[in-house]
């Protein structure tokens, strides 16, 4: 997305790092969730929305999806980013019927549910030992 990313990760060894992570990350969502799971009421069904809701979802276009391909890339990709672009007039219908399949059932296969997440430091100059200063980026697969 054209920003400068630090590399800098607190030292420890791969797993261990790794798990560190996911606790830290897995807490801060516990909390939010706690906090919003207390202070938040849900809606009545029956009462009327306050707000527009979300009946269908616009289809893509071939043309978006060109688009879109030309700018992504993913290691979760099932194909190697330089084939998926050198290949992307012939895949373009097939990738652009599936998003819309998927659009038109509501139903997004699971592998596609896949993220790489990387830690990175929340600004420059902050402590890189305390994981709290870190914040999860996902890298979803393109599809």
């Amino acid at each position: 997305m054209g920003h400068q990313t630090s590399s800098s990760l607190p030292p420890g060894e791969d797993k261990e790092l790794c798990n560190q992570f996911l606790l830290t990350f897995n807490n801060k969502i516990d909390n939010i969730r706690t906090f919003l799971g207390n202070d938040t009421p849900l809606p009545d069904e029956h009462e009327p929305s306050t707000g527009n809701t979300m009946t269908e979802f616009c289809y893509v276009t071939e043309e978006e999806i060109t688009k879109y391909i030309k700018a992504s890339s993913c290691d979760l990709d099932p194909i190697p980013t330089s084939l998926l672009k050198e290949y992307t007039m012939e895949l373009v219908p097939y990738i652009t019927k599936n998003i819309n399949e998927s659009l038109a059932t509501g139903v997004v296969p699971d592998i596609f549910k896949r993220a790489i997440v990387t830690p990175l430091l929340k600004k420059p100059g902050l402590d890189e030992t305390d994981l709290k200063n870190f914040r999860p980026v996902s890298n979803l697969n393109f599809l």
